[in-house]
């Protein structure tokens, strides 16, 4: 099949690759289940808080600005609502005489104003909540897509409870805070202006309030952000220890619901629920001691204007009764509004100091995410010619144990021709394959597809040319249709039945409940529905739905029954003419009948290359893979030994001796 291998048979090196060991490149991390910890929060960090913020609110800018614009104007118009009816009070405070034409209008005109702000207050709610249900919604949407593109360095990293966690219930608490970021200076910095001049008008109108009693008001306005500054340190500490909770219970329901039936059948019942009401407990002592510190936080920063506002009450009626006269009435009602309308921005300010140290732990999940790049093609982007597949040099080494998977490993995949690649477990026979698809990135060396490197083709060119169909397959609990779709949004029904009927699908599709096959349901569980060697075959079919140039299979026959082996035996070298196929498996049988060319890896590097008649006529490893497989399906290496049967009275029977 114009199958040519790259490297000599007994192993010898090309020219350029280097000995194990050898440095070079960006390491990788080592898949890994890691469980979550405080230690990983990063430092808060108020540039990249404002960052986020802005990514998050251009997702809905419009209704945004309205609900900020609205919100705004209620609270302009609530304080201008209360200046008018100190005016109407002053008014009155004057006597019989000042009850005139004016007054009433004055009156009128201020019932009218309360109508108004009836009306903004509903459409402020309605503005907020429907800025807020789209923003959570795009901001959710933004961080599903961005974690499908993610390289395996991020997914390693994290496990499927915490990813679930941070899009699904971190992005409403983010949403929040990063939200209230951007819109902070506008909500608050012109009600503090306008509150202010409100006062000083008030004050000047209320000559006789003492020096002391306007120091008094500015000592509280200095003392409460220090004060609250100390509170909001020791939250975020408390936060971010029921945030870690959150996380380590979600991934230990994770670990009970993902597969509930494996549960019962090892009765491991009792455990699983055990490990979870540990969870559970440490959960609730988090949230409790996060509550408590919250409300202390919370009470001191709603306490003193309060307080503020019972003594300025007490020394304003001490004034009236000294003066006996009731005309500064009104002024006393408006600083008594206007004093707290001015502190309240700094109040707000502790608030949401106190509410970004607590939920900083959850933000900067999210924030990492949306931070996070998905690999890109480097320099100049290109467009490879051909679906040759060439290895030079390539190396790839784990970060944590320094471990060397790849080492010099040169080869080159001829178009046109099947190729497996056999090797013991954990040799590095699947990381090939991530790195042809560039899932990973090599720690040295490159690699090209048609005369072309990797790193300059962008993902999605890539995915035209190089198709995988891994070892378990991705299905989605949805119609025929739709899991085909998912290779090729576009394709046709006409397409999709003709490559089912390529590759012999269509008849097993056809037994399905539904309108048409297409229309049959699917599920997303291995074993329902479809058998796994009809799930694999279905892979294969959707897979060439792509007419790609070059396919990848990683393990196909893992978890099939013997009669689907041998009809993926049958079909495959068929549909797979013209094609670049490079195929990791695990059963030689399979692959001294479908492949053209077998390379055998050890030590991290193909150290036999040849047909599979040619490997199997002398001690390479494929050789030995091969015996070691036919001795385990077969009973010829075993021996039987004879033991003596007693008869039923205890005695033996010399017709019983042996059996």
């Amino acid at each position: 099949m114009g199958c040519m291998p790259h490297e000599k048979r007994n192993g010898s090196p090309e020219p350029g690759s280097t000995k194990a060991g050898s440095p070079g490149g960006r390491a990788l991390s080592k898949p890994s289940k890691l469980e979550p910890s405080t230690a990983a929060i990063p430092p808060l960090s108020y540039r990249s808080l404002a960052r986020w913020a802005i990514a998050v609110v251009a997702t809905t800018p419009g209704p945004f600005a309205a609900s900020v614009l609205v919100t705004l104007a209620t609270t302009l118009l609530t304080q201008y609502s209360v200046q008018l009816l100190a005016d109407i009070v002053s008014g009155l405070g004057g006597g019989p005489t000042g009850v005139d034409v004016a007054i009433k209008g004055q009156a009128i005109f201020y019932a009218c104003v309360l109508l108004a702000l009836i009306g903004m207050q509903f459409g402020e709610h309605v503005l907020t909540g429907w800025s807020d249900v789209w923003m959570v919604s795009r901001l959710q949407q933004k961080l599903h897509d961005k974690l499908l593109r993610l390289g395996p360095g991020f997914h390693e990293r994290h496990e499927l409870g915490e990813a679930t966690a941070v899009v699904l219930q971190f992005s409403g608490g983010a949403q929040q805070i990063l939200r209230d970021l951007v819109g902070f200076p506008v909500l608050r910095g012109v009600p503090l202006i306008t509150a202010v001049l409100f006062l000083l008008h008030n004050l000047q109108t209320l000559q006789s309030m003492s020096v002391a009693a306007q120091v008094g008001i500015g000592l509280v306005l200095v003392a409460l952000p220090v004060l609250g500054a100390r509170l909001a340190g020791r939250l975020q500490a408390a936060a971010g220890a029921s945030q870690q909770a959150q996380v380590a219970l979600a991934t230990e329901f994770t670990n009970s619901a993902a597969q509930p039936l494996e549960v019962q059948i090892l009765g491991a019942e009792r455990q699983r629920a055990a490990a979870f009401a540990v969870r559970l407990r440490t959960m609730a002592a988090a949230r409790l001691a996060t509550t408590i510190r919250l409300a202390m936080a919370n009470q001191f920063q709603s306490a003193l204007p309060t307080l503020l506002q019972a003594c300025f009450l007490i020394y304003a009626a001490v004034v009236l009764v000294q003066s006996g006269s009731t005309a500064a009435a009104g002024s006393i009602l408006a600083i008594y509004y206007f004093v707290p309308e001015v502190i309240r921005p700094v109040q707000d300010l502790l608030g949401f100091s106190i509410g970004v140290h607590a939920s900083w732990p959850i933000v900067a999940q999210v924030g990492e995410l949306l931070d996070a790049t998905p690999p890109r093609a480097s320099g100049e982007a290109a467009v490879p010619v051909g679906n040759a597949i060439v290895l030079d040099n390539v190396g790839l080494r784990y970060s944590d144990d320094g471990r060397a998977v790849l080492d010099g490993l040169s080869h080159a995949f001829a178009p046109g021709c099947i190729t497996a690649i056999v090797g013991r477990s954990h040799s590095g026979k699947s990381s090939i394959l991530s790195l042809i698809n560039a899932i990973r990135v090599p720690t040295r060396g490159t690699i090209s597809l048609g005369g072309v490197a990797l790193t300059s083709i962008e993902p999605e060119v890539l995915r035209q040319y190089i198709v995988t169909v891994s070892q378990f397959p991705l299905f989605v609990t949805d119609t025929v249709r739709a899991n085909f779709l998912l290779a090729k949004s576009d394709a046709t029904d006409a397409e999709i039945e003709a490559v089912c009927r390529q590759t012999g699908l269509w008849p097993m599709l056809a037994t399905l409940p539904g309108a048409t096959p297409l229309d049959a349901m699917l599920s997303r569980t291995a074993g329902q529905v479809l058998a796994g060697g009809e799930r694999r075959l279905f892979a294969i079919a959707r897979a060439l739905l792509r007419r790609p140039g070059v396919l990848l299979l990683d393990e196909p026959t893992t978890g099939i029954d013997r009669l689907a082996v041998q009809t993926l035996t049958e079909r495959l070298p068929g549909l797979l003419a013209g094609l670049t196929v490079i195929m990791v498996e695990h059963d030689m049988n399979f692959v001294e009948r479908v492949a053209a060319l077998v390379c055998c890896l050890e030590d991290g590097r193909f150290t036999e290359t040849g047909s599979p008649a040619e490997l199997a006529a002398y001690p390479s490893l494929f050789q030995r893979l091969k015996a070691a497989q036919q001795n385990l399906s077969t009973t010829s290496n075993l021996s039987i030994e004879s033991i003596p049967m007693p008869n039923l009275h205890g005695a033996t029977s010399p017709s019983q001796e042996e059996t």
